[in-house]
């Protein structure tokens, strides 16, 4: 279906597309009939990435309303969705790799 050849790597630093772009080249010429991504993780947003455009699909992992925004999953949808239309404009397919939020907040 899709190759995925990295879990959350730091695309944010700049030597990332440096290391990746590589890999994304060799995954190309192994396989050219599949599409290729990597697991984008929540602080590579579209504004700090620097590594997505090579890949054919962006997929995010992102826990709006469990990891930030807890217990306010109106905030949490109003930021995922920004972030969504902001990727959205760089092109390429998104995918949600990895979701969740929480409604319940822990009182100590």
């Amino acid at each position: 279906m899709i190759w995925s050849i990295a879990n959350e790597p730091d695309s944010v630093a700049p030597t990332a597309r440096e290391y990746l772009e590589p890999l994304v080249e060799a995954t190309r010429r192994l396989d050219p009939t599949l599409p290729v991504t990597f697991a984008n993780f929540v602080t590579a947003t579209p504004e700090r990435d620097v590594i997505s455009n090579p890949f054919d699909v962006r997929l995010l992992n992102r826990y709006y309303g469990w990891y930030t925004h807890t217990g306010d999953l109106v905030a949490a949808e109003r930021v995922l969705e920004a972030e969504l239309r902001a990727w959205a404009q760089r092109g390429n397919p998104i995918v949600m790799g990895e979701y969740c939020a929480d409604h319940a907040i822990t009182l100590w």
